[in-house]
């Protein structure tokens, strides 16, 4: 999963991704892609609401949580969340929100509207 993510931000060709991790608890199985509907895709993102819909109902329907928010930035921006980033965060007091850069996946927990990071641990499947 975590592969799937960095691939896919590497295949963009500059274009920002995004997209939802559901597991449970804190471990993300499932990687659901959502298109980006920004007006300026190389810069910002937006996640299409159809797709994000869609994506709710499929966690759902298979019992699973939103564990995180990603999201890529491309390689002459910060790998880190930006301001607009953290203004965008509306998913409560605290959440988490992957960010890829360079090919890296970073996560950021966003509390209060300060980011700080956090450890990513990538476990294969049994």
């Amino acid at each position: 999963m975590h592969h799937d993510v960095v691939r896919r931000a590497g295949e963009a060709n500059g274009l920002e991704i995004c997209g939802i991790l559901a597991g449970r608890g804190d471990h993300a199985d499932r990687v659901f892609p959502i298109r980006n509907a920004h007006a300026d895709p190389r810069r910002r993102y937006q996640m299409d609401p159809l797709d994000q819909l869609r994506a709710y109902r499929e966690i759902e329907d298979a019992d699973l949580a939103v564990v995180a928010y990603y999201h890529s930035h491309p390689d002459f921006a910060k790998g880190e969340l930006s301001a607009t980033d953290l203004a965008q965060a509306t998913e409560g007091d605290y959440a988490l929100y992957a960010l890829v850069y360079r090919g890296i996946l970073r996560a950021f927990v966003v509390a209060g509207g300060a980011a700080r990071e956090v450890p990513v641990e990538v476990t294969e499947r049994a």
